[in-house]
């Protein structure tokens, strides 16, 4: 079965590197755009929380997403809080050093 999007809740976005940078400036837009945000950020609680406090629709969560197990987590956490995800922008970077061809699907 499709589901549908409830018109009276906002969507969803979740968006990693949110604490500064083009992450900051996406977070921002989409919030302006009438969304949700979930933003993701590896280190810097201190500009994270920041934006929160100054957009009432940013949810910040630390995670390093380069680890599967925090994917997941800002995952089941953004269900258990909305229940649903609309978009999702990977802004965030992780190191990853030699032929992209030789990388396992699973990073």
């Amino acid at each position: 079965m499709i589901e549908t999007h409830n018109p009276k809740q906002k969507p969803i976005a979740i968006i990693t590197g949110v604490s500064r940078g083009i992450g900051k400036a996406i977070a921002i837009k989409f919030v302006e755009l009438g969304y949700k945000v979930v933003g993701v950020y590896k280190s810097n609680e201190k500009l994270a929380k920041l934006l929160e406090n100054q957009h009432s629709d940013i949810f910040t969560i630390k995670a390093n997403v380069g680890e599967e197990k925090d994917v997941k987590e800002v995952i089941n956490e953004t269900i258990k809080k909305f229940n649903t995800i609309d978009v999702v922008v990977n802004n965030a970077g992780i190191d990853l050093f030699g032929e992209i061809e030789t990388y396992d699907t699973k990073v």
